[in-house]
């Protein structure tokens, strides 16, 4: 970011917590010591869950007969939403100085609450980009907020009941019963 000396995304609602369906808005604040040549500048409004664990094998060693443990993880990456809005569209010079582009947008219904736990996390992320020209890379900055679902588990009594789930696969033919 060497010719920006400010570049942010300031959320209106200070706390950044929302709910689905909500009006996000801001602005971009960009203050420039150089004329800087653009594309465009782009939100990127960005709602992303990511969930892992970790599995553990024992397994004995041959030579020494201890056992040992062997950790396995697993990945997985669910994007729930994105929308971008152009806050600045079309080639242009930006002057020295400072440059704030106001932005709003509809959050999409049914969006899960904001998470983080011990086996994966929900997270939404307004995202500032300036697009420039070619054989130049793009400049990003980002800000992090919440979103709060009106689905409040806490009323639901099965909610915090232990689920186990049993999958098997039968294999072979079954002599008994001909099939």
């Amino acid at each position: 970011m060497a010719d920006l000396d400010k570049f942010e995304v300031v959320l209106d609602n200070t706390q950044a917590v929302y709910h689905e369906g909500d009006y996000i808005s801001g602005h971009v604040d960009i203050s420039n010591s150089v004329e800087l040549r653009i594309k465009s500048i782009r939100l990127e409004l960005k709602g992303v869950s990511v969930v892992f664990w970790t599995k553990l094998f024992l397994a004995k060693n041959e030579s020494t007969g201890s056992e040992i443990n062997k950790i396995k993880g697993d990945l997985s990456a669910v994007e729930y939403s994105e929308k971008v809005v152009f806050v600045q569209k079309g080639h242009r010079i930006l002057t020295r100085g400072y440059h704030s582009f106001p932005f709003s947008c509809k959050l999409p219904p049914e969006l899960p609450s904001s998470f983080e736990g011990e086996y994966g996390q929900i997270r939404y992320t307004a995202q500032a980009i300036i697009e420039r020209p070619a054989f130049k890379s793009n400049i990003v900055c980002g800000r992090v907020f919440t979103v709060l679902s009106g689905l409040d588990l806490a009323f639901i009594p099965e909610a915090s009941k232990r689920i186990e789930i049993c999958k098997y696969k039968e294999l072979g033919h079954n002599h008994a019963t001909g099939q």
